[in-house]
């Protein structure tokens, strides 16, 4: 499965959610990247900005900004598989950092998160800084703290490598230009931008 570069804005309820909700896991979801999507949800409303439920396995997710509207963290992850997740280079925001990831019943901060999980050690916690949030504008504007924060290529491929059994996804990269929501061409400066934009 491979989620790109989607803008997902004044949602009420879910954002990105990966799951077979009463199957095996081998009906699970598996070998799952997303990258350079921008998640934000109405000021109080919302669930996480990504669920990863029990039976999913293999799953990467890079250089996305999730926004929350402050009622939950940015992260669900209830995955059983949690050492065949790669989170990293995301931007979060919107809630407080002692609550910023759901695991089970509980409610971590991100540097619980890191010590428990190994990931988003180079993720930020942060105002992304969009354009203009009123005019639904969600482009970067200058000094936002996404940019340069995505995660290259050549170590998204790594990741996935390191995974296992993703070379669809790997070949799908290959393919496809690497390019944001507009069709600009990434990156522009040292590193992608996180975020549907670039």
């Amino acid at each position: 499965i491979l989620v790109r570069n989607n803008l997902v804005y004044n949602n009420y309820a879910a954002g990105i959610t990966i799951y077979q909700d009463t199957g095996t896991f081998e009906q699970g979801s598996k070998r799952v990247a997303l990258l350079g999507n921008t998640v934000v949800f109405r000021t109080g409303y919302g669930r996480a900005c990504l669920n990863v439920q029990t039976t999913t396995e293999k799953v990467l997710a890079a250089g996305n900004i999730f926004v929350t509207g402050n009622v939950r963290g940015t992260l669900q992850m209830d995955t059983e598989h949690l050492n065949s997740v790669i989170s990293d280079c995301n931007l979060h925001w919107g809630s407080s950092e002692t609550e910023l990831v759901t695991r089970g019943e509980s409610r971590i901060s991100l540097g619980a998160w890191r010590s428990l999980s190994g990931n988003d050690t180079r993720s930020a916690l942060a105002d992304p800084k969009f354009s203009s949030v009123d005019a639904a504008d969600y482009e970067l504007s200058s000094g936002s703290p996404a940019i340069d924060l995505g995660m290259p290529l050549d170590s998204v491929r790594a990741g996935l490598v390191r995974l296992g059994g993703c070379e669809w996804l790997i070949a799908r990269l290959d393919f496809f230009p690497d390019e944001d929501i507009r069709g600009t061409w990434r990156p522009v400066g040292a590193r992608p931008d996180a975020g549907a934009y670039e």
